[in-house]
């Protein structure tokens, strides 16, 4: 599976926004170009404590022999990544400087994004 980081900034949005009660497969009609359920799943997975790290997710029922996961809360370090790419020019910005390298990781995209936000910080200082 590829990730989408398309897909991973829609996710943290719609996590950040849910009611603390609701999980994240309640919302899964929302997402603007994602229909797939395995994909969003797969993405939350791929986002949890175990891997990304930006999500806390559990492990919620089987479908179709798959394991549907479903997030609860955004942690820290997802917190930090969605407060840097947020913003929708800020984000166009950042999938273009990742688009004339030739495509990144994610602690790239994370790496790119922080000094983005750290350099309208420092020009918001002068």
């Amino acid at each position: 599976m590829q990730i989408d980081m398309d897909l991973v900034r829609e996710i943290l949005l719609k996590v950040e926004a849910a009611p603390p009660t609701e999980n994240l497969i309640t919302l899964t009609d929302e997402f603007q170009g994602f229909s797939k359920m395995a994909k969003i799943s797969e993405h939350l997975y791929v986002l949890g404590e175990g891997q990304a790290g930006f999500l806390e997710i559990k492990e919620g029922y089987r479908k179709n022999g798959r394991i549907i996961y479903h997030a609860e809360r955004l942690t820290w370090s997802g917190h930090q990544f969605l407060a840097d790419i947020k913003s929708e020019s800020r984000w166009k910005i950042v999938k273009k400087k990742i688009e004339e390298i030739g495509g990144a990781s994610l602690p790239v995209w994370q790496q790119i994004a922080a000094q983005m936000g750290a350099g309208l910080i420092e020009n918001a200082l002068k």
